[in-house]
């Protein structure tokens, strides 16, 4: 658990939650400060295996080019605040086996070129919203079973270069003929 009142510490103190591994929460107070110091379009949050949720505040955070969510194994949803995330170009969710959606204001991320959803086990469904992703470059899923059937709009995503799929019980006609 994070203390409610951050207000003393240097505004420019950088925070790392590397192996916390029991933390569920992280707080809207302080998501400004996990950007890496070293990488400052970087906000890379791996292993943090209790973790359920993000922060609404997460749309907030300016510059981030990538986010890495690996192996946050508890994390159930993204927050539509990721939409608000521009420069955003590789989201990485690998082993978020709770994850069960994507929100629809992924489709706003319009510099979005890597989405990485590997071993997200309870992934029930896709937005319709990803149709818009133009720039979408690399596309990685394995659905664990949870998703029956792939929407037809994967097929249309006309830059897209590496498509990894597995774990499908049926795709779309126009990705198989």
């Amino acid at each position: 658990k994070f203390p409610i009142h951050w207000g003393g510490l240097n505004k420019d103190l950088q925070i790392s939650l590397e192996g916390c591994i029991s933390l569920e929460k992280i707080p809207n107070s302080i998501i400004r400060r996990l950007v890496s110091r070293k990488d400052r379009d970087k906000l890379q949050l791996n292993g943090l295996k209790s973790l359920k949720r993000l922060p609404g505040s997460l749309g907030d955070v300016e510059g981030v080019r990538t986010l890495s969510l690996r192996d946050c194994k508890s994390l159930e949803e993204i927050p539509d605040s990721i939409g608000r995330l521009k420069p955003l170009k590789d989201i990485d969710l690998s082993a978020c086996t709770l994850l069960r959606k994507t929100p629809e204001s992924i489709g706003n991320l319009k510099s979005l070129k890597r989405l990485i959803l590997r071993h997200c086990r309870s992934l029930e469904e896709l937005p319709e919203s990803m149709e818009g992703l133009e720039p979408l470059e690399v596309l990685y899923i394995t659905s664990g079973k949870s998703i029956t059937k792939l929407p037809d709009f994967v097929g249309k995503l006309k830059n897209v270069q590496e498509f990894h799929l597995r774990e499908f019980e049926e795709a779309p006609d126009h990705l198989i003929g």
